[in-house]
């Protein structure tokens, strides 16, 4: 264990002063969400255990780590942050007619399996799971095409 901790005391924490400038890099100006990736980072790298002593570039794997960790803490924020831009448009569920009109006649507008996926999305208030078991597209694919049509329809509904 002390030669663990040596390892890890000469080789890995020298690399914190450059990891927490990569991760200011990756997570914007947030000092607290860089400190947080940073020190994930050490501790998942603490947690490599006997691995450490055979890693010859202790900075190339600590940056691809801290990659790794800087991402998964912007998912996080994203999706706690995340405004679902439909219950900005109307926020009753399901829409008021007026608005469900607008609505159809945008989504009209649309390629048409994006049209599917955002009638069953909004008007039938199903989930993304549940569409992709209706429409055979995958998990991945139906929350991008929502995603992408949300963002089609707050842009086109602003403009009206």
């Amino acid at each position: 264990m002390k030669q663990l901790e040596e390892i890890f005391r000469k080789r890995f924490l020298p690399v914190y002063p450059k990891l927490y400038s990569i991760a200011l890099a990756i997570l914007g100006s947030s000092t607290d969400l860089a400190s947080d990736a940073v020190q994930e980072t050490m501790v998942k790298i603490w947690s490599k255990g006997d691995e450490l002593l055979s890693v010859n570039n202790p900075e190339a794997l600590s940056i691809a780590i801290l990659r790794t960790t800087a991402i998964d803490i912007m998912r996080r924020q994203r999706k706690y942050e995340q405004v679902d831009t439909i219950t900005d448009i109307a926020p009753d569920s399901p829409p008021d007619h007026e608005t469900a009109t607008i609505l159809e006649r945008i989504i009209d507008t649309m390629p048409p399996a994006q049209k599917e996926i955002l009638r069953l999305s909004i008007f039938e208030d199903l989930s993304a799971k549940e569409i992709s078991e209706i429409t055979g597209v995958s998990g991945t694919n139906v929350r991008q095409l929502l995603s992408r049509g949300r963002k089609k329809i707050k842009e086109i509904y602003s403009k009206l």
